[in-house]
């Protein structure tokens, strides 16, 4: 196969629209028994939605709402069925009857202003083709690209801006790997050191499965004519030509393989919330003790966290559910009592104090 070049690649840096999103839907193994049925990852119910809207509404809050879907397996349909009546499910609607019905949506929902592809990509296809397959439908680059089965409170924007400054073709977002019930860590000699704690690799981290990928690194390692998982050939060659980078994620992940990690994330967020509810309701003011932030409301200290977070006011309203408007009050307050005069120092203000 022909590689990249050995000169170092250096991506354009785009500026305008947030990068679109290709999400790995419904591969082979990509299914948890519930109640006697084959369940698609991305379609299991958590919180009141299926794990694939929260992973799709975490990326629409940084403002990437563009999402080209790598659909394979059986499981495929599901998914399509499901998207196909999402509008429906989040907004209320009016029904005229008759030889020519329609529908007419009523007000705004969470979704409004998504687009998503539905790309079949191969029934038993390997991840890397699929990838490769569904980067014929994205509008621009680079892209990010994420396995539906797993949630991570990652930052966006600081993902992007660390993908952006270091040059090279792809990022890896990589964490501690959460405890598993029997996990043994080892000294030289074989003493155990810890039970039911992080298992050992040699760096501590492993993959979360959050990619930013130029088009140079879909197109140039992983072949147009074989069957390849990106997780093998593909990434080993980035890393040996030097164009893999680690951005280290100190947040919350989990991912959902076996059964027992999803009736734990069920048990940790009733029905109606937000996966990401923790981020909403942070207060990170208390951290270091800046006198300042404790003349701000739990809900201006709420509004506070998701700037430092880089969120827009439109998306901080949908966090919150509440109107735009109540935001951009309580941001007039925040400033006023902080004596802050842009987004952006208060952003790093609120980055200071965690």
């Amino acid at each position: 196969m022909e590689r990249a070049e050995t000169t170092r690649y250096r991506p354009p840096v785009p500026d305008g629209p947030a990068p679109p999103v290709v999400l790995l839907c419904g591969g082979a193994g990509d299914y948890i028994a519930e109640s006697g049925t084959a369940v698609p990852k991305p379609l299991l119910r958590i919180a009141g939605r299926p794990l694939l809207v929260h992973i799709m509404r975490q990326f629409a809050d940084y403002g990437s709402t563009e999402f080209v879907l790598a659909l394979a397996g059986p499981g495929q349909q599901q998914v399509k069925d499901y998207l196909l009546r999402l509008e429906l499910r989040s907004a209320s609607f009016t029904i005229h009857l008759g030889s020519d019905p329609t529908v007419r949506i009523l007000g705004e929902h969470p979704e409004e202003g998504w687009t998503i592809t539905c790309a079949d990509t191969g029934e038993l296809s390997g991840t890397g083709t699929r990838l490769r397959n569904a980067a014929s439908f994205v509008p621009r680059w680079p892209i990010i690209a994420a396995y539906g089965k797993g949630l991570a409170d990652v930052n966006v924007a600081e993902l992007i801006s660390f993908h952006r400054a270091h040059g090279r073709m792809a990022t890896v977002a990589v964490a501690v790997p959460p405890a598993r019930p029997g996990d043994v860590t080892l000294a030289g000699d074989h003493r155990v050191l810890g039970f039911g704690q992080h298992p050992q690799t040699p760096s501590g981290l492993v993959s979360i499965g959050f990619f930013v990928l130029e088009e140079a690194a879909v197109k140039g390692y992983i072949p147009p004519d074989a069957d390849v998982m990106l997780e093998a050939g593909p990434i080993r060659d980035m890393i040996a030509d030097g164009e893999l980078m680690a951005y280290r994620h100190h947040g919350r992940w989990q991912p959902l393989d076996t059964w027992e990690d999803v009736a734990a994330v069920r048990r940790s967020l009733p029905s109606g919330t937000r996966t990401d509810v923790h981020v909403a309701n942070g207060t990170p003011a208390h951290h270091n003790g800046d006198g300042r932030l404790s003349a701000l409301t739990n809900r201006e200290l709420q509004v506070a966290a998701l700037v430092g977070n880089c969120l827009t006011n439109r998306a901080i309203a949908r966090r919150l559910s509440v109107a735009e408007k109540t935001v951009e009050m309580h941001l007039s307050n925040i400033f006023r009592k902080l004596t802050v005069s842009s987004r952006t120092e208060l952003a790093a203000l609120m980055i200071r104090a965690q």
